[in-house]
This record gives C-alpha cells, structure tokens and sequence, in this order.
C-alpha cells in the first residue's frame, strides 16, 4: 500500500498496513467526504490509496498537534529548518519545559487560520522524534532522550523533501481544532450539501482506561461509543472506531481484529487491536480488499 509516512509517531498511530486496508476497504477509497477527529499523526489520512479526496478534515484537541500540521501545511521550509537538530537531552528538557509553559498556542489558534508557529511545530516534533517516553510534555522529572532517531529524524530521512510532500497532500484538507463533536454535526458532514455524502469518519480517540495524556478527556471514548451507537445506521455515514478487542459494545457492527504493535501508551500490548465497522460500510470482501494490493511493498 502506497503511503506517506507521518513526520512523528504517536500513540496508538495506524501506519501498519493491515489496518489502513481494513479501513479504506470499509469507508471507500472514493468516499466524498472524509472526517478524522482525532488526528494525532493522521496517519490514516496520509495513507489514503491513490491520494487526496474531494473533501477531507482532520482536527486534534491538543493546540500543539494542531500547530504542527498548520505549519507543514503553511511553512514547511521553516519547519524543516527547525528539525534539523541531534538527540541532546539537555535540550529535549528544555525544549519540552519551553512547549509545556507555551500559554499562547490556544488563543492564537483561535484568532487567526493562518497562524501558525513553525519553530515550536519542529521543537514538537524533535520532542516526539528523540524522547523515550510518550508524555514527555507532562512528566515531572527531565526527559530522557533515546539513544536512536526515529520518525522525521530517522536516518535516511530527507526532512525538506518529506514536509513539500506533506505540505503539498495537505494542500486542500481542513485541519480543524477543539472538541471532536465540532466536526460531527450535520452541517460538518455534509448532510446539507449535494455530492458530500456518503461520508466516511475514522474515529480513533485514546482508549478507555489508558493513562496516556493525549489533550482530550479521559472519558472521550465514551462519548465518541455513544454518538457512534445513536447515529451508526444512518445511511449517509460509514464510520470506523479503534480500540482493543472488547472495549465497545455496537450492536449491528462488525468486528475486525487486525492485530497491533507494542506501540506507545498501550498498557495491553500484543495483538489485541480492532476496528469496529458501521453497518453502511462497505462489505470488506476478498473482491474489494485486492484493490490494496497493488504497490503493496
């Protein structure tokens, strides 16, 4: 499956290519609109076959996140420039005292869609890139950088090359900010609008009953089961849901178990990953899944 890989990994991200075939087979390739709420590295959208969408929005509640893909999409250079730094502990903890006391970063969103901060968007993604743990921004004690690069800082990675590609795919998506249900309402999915519908949502929030502090509240999950069981059979929607094998219960859905990674932020780790899927899915047949295989490395 062709894809454009993420500049940062993030905690329960989905680059594994299993799952994007499971989800781009449920939604539709062709699906007109496309929502992600919980973005995170949007790793879903990047991976996308065959590219951009008519119609595509992603959002985050975390003003950081939001920062970072604002400024791929609007100063790559800059945010390139940025990156370009070694693993140094020193600065992983001031860099992440710098992000964490950084009181701007919502009001400024807020005022203005284009603004951006391109040097605290790459001092995020160093952060994400070089840290050993997942809560670098929270923890009370210093950050301890790991001895290898991953993510943007990877060896091989040409870090301009790979953000013009990110700006560029992001050229016509909407990076919305704030609360997830923003981006669920009629107007948002398109229901009052010719030829936006059927509309695909992949809603991956941070799992029920992890600790991980991703910026959203702990309970979100919840929430997010509720609106997806009280709006799962109508017809205009196709919606997917994360989560492990067990933590929801959506009478009409499918199941898909695709295994998983030892990822960040899973206090279960091992093969325990599923997509639950919406009855106006599309049916994942063996006809319909071929259509990933081509370019599939």
């Amino acid at each position: 499956m062709n894809s454009l890989r993420p500049p940062f990994s993030y905690p329960g991200g989905k680059r594994d290519n299993e799952v994007q075939r499971l989800v781009w087979s449920s939604l539709g390739v062709d699906v007109p609109t496309y929502i992600e709420p919980f973005c995170g590295s949007a790793a879903m959208l990047l991976g996308r076959p065959g590219g951009a969408g008519k119609y595509e929005v992603v959002g985050d509640e975390n003003g950081l996140v939001a920062n970072v893909w604002r400024s791929i999409k609007l100063a790559p250079e800059k945010v390139a420039e940025h990156c370009n730094w070694p693993p140094c502990e020193i600065d992983l903890a001031v860099r992440a005292k710098f992000l964490r006391n950084w009181k701007e970063t919502e009001a400024c969103l807020l005022s203005s869609p284009s603004y951006c901060d391109p040097l605290m968007a790459a001092w995020w993604i160093w952060c994400q890139s070089v840290s050993f743990s997942p809560d670098w921004l929270t923890q009370k004690s210093p950050p301890i950088a790991k001895p290898y690069r991953r993510g943007i800082l990877s060896p091989g990675t040409q870090i301009p090359e790979l953000l013009s590609a990110l700006a560029e795919r992001l050229h016509r998506v909407t990076i919305g900010h704030g609360s997830w249900t923003k981006l669920v309402t009629p107007s948002a999915l398109g229901f009052y609008n010719t030829g936006t519908t059927p509309t695909g949502i992949f809603f991956d929030p941070p799992y029920p009953e992890e600790e991980l502090d991703c910026g959203s509240d702990p309970d979100v999950a919840r929430d997010v089961e509720k609106w997806c069981r009280e709006n799962g059979d109508d017809e205009r929607l196709r919606i997917v849901l994360c989560g492990h094998v067990g933590d929801y219960s959506l009478d009409g859905w499918r199941v898909e178990n695709w295994g998983g990674s030892r990822g960040w932020g899973r206090a279960r780790r091992g093969t325990n990953e599923a997509i639950w899927i919406s009855p106006h899915c599309i049916s994942t047949e063996t006809s319909q899944r071929s259509l990933f295989e081509q370019g599939n490395p």
